[in-house]
């Protein structure tokens, strides 16, 4: 209903961008421990919407929240956020448009691991 009322609207952009946003709020889902939940797995899929995986995306990266690490500590933590997100799109295989999304955070998670062990790196 909200997709039709912001279509009609010429906000639909804007909709799908936040739909995606709450959707990063979803839990693990009970049968194969992996975010986000089936149902919305399949509203990601039957949307075909980019705005939606947009704000998927975006709001998963949010969920992180206020960070810190040691001065010399490098990109483990970042590595270990990584792992998840990949665990998460191998267990979404069956939806590839949420898997794509998981897996873009698991490579984003990655390289910025590897810029953070290059700043570890030079401050020894």
């Amino acid at each position: 209903m909200a997709r039709k009322l912001a279509r009609e609207a010429k906000r639909l952009g804007v909709c799908d961008s936040r739909i995606g946003q709450v959707f990063a709020h979803s839990d693990e889902d009970k049968s194969d421990e992996a975010k986000p939940v089936i149902a919305i797995r399949e509203m990601i899929e039957e949307c075909e919407s980019e705005k939606i995986e947009n704000g998927f995306s975006i709001g998963l990266f949010n969920l992180r929240g206020t960070h810190w690490r040691g001065i010399h500590d490098g990109g483990e933590q970042e590595r270990e956020l990584a792992a998840c997100y990949q665990r998460y799109a191998d267990e979404c295989r069956r939806w590839p448009r949420t898997s794509a999304v998981l897996r873009g955070m698991a490579e984003s998670y990655l390289q910025d691991a590897a810029r953070e062990d290059e700043r570890a790196e030079a401050r020894e």
